[in-house]
């Protein structure tokens, strides 16, 4: 499915992942470390959450218990300017993470409301892998939308993308993205900086 907009022009929308992508962090473990040294009992609550409950909820109470300052995230420059050129041009960005909802609403504000959706983790549902796959070929279609990652868990999606976009990934997961029957259209190896 592609979105058109009042040019005419049809976009796919870009979908973008967080954690390593877009900045160079993994904002559920900062949220954890920082949220469990305001209170090591937080920690303590996170460990039987995620026994218990799985990782969706774990990732929840340490997101409502932590106070950390986005400015201390190292953000993928390379990544952004190219993200804002997009938006420029029409391209619907959709932010999708596994960071808690609250907090990925919270770094699209910080970058000025570039995403035009925000999909996130929440209390049951932890938004990687086939769930995030699932979600975004419910919401696009197989092959509706691009997708820029670059983890093992965005194996899984990339399959059912449009373009294979990879940013700041180890070899050996590249190396893997490229075998999909997916065109790879951008590669970035940029390092952290702040915004």
């Amino acid at each position: 499915m592609e979105i058109s907009t009042d040019s005419g022009k049809n976009f796919v929308p870009l979908v973008v992942d967080l954690d390593g992508t877009l900045h160079a962090e993994d904002l559920s473990w900062l949220l954890f470390t920082h949220a469990a040294r305001r209170n090591p009992f937080i920690a303590l609550q996170a460990f039987f959450l995620w026994l218990f409950r799985g990782k969706a909820a774990a990732k929840a109470l340490c997101g409502r218990k932590c106070r950390l300052s986005l400015d201390q995230l190292h953000w993928h420059c390379d990544v952004l300017t190219f993200i804002r050129k997009a938006k420029a041009e029409g391209t619907p960005l959709v932010l999708a993470t596994g960071t808690p909802q609250p907090w990925a609403e919270a770094c699209n504000r910080y970058l000025g409301g570039v995403f035009d959706r925000v999909l996130g983790s929440d209390l049951h549902t932890n938004f990687i892998g086939k769930t995030k796959a699932h979600s975004l070929v419910v919401s696009y279609g197989a092959r509706g939308f691009d997708y820029l990652g670059n983890s093992a868990q965005d194996l899984q999606v990339w399959p059912h993308c449009r373009n294979v976009l990879i940013a700041n990934a180890p070899g050996s997961v590249e190396q893997r993205a490229r075998e999909f029957d997916r065109p790879v259209t951008q590669v970035f190896k940029g390092t952290g900086c702040k915004k």
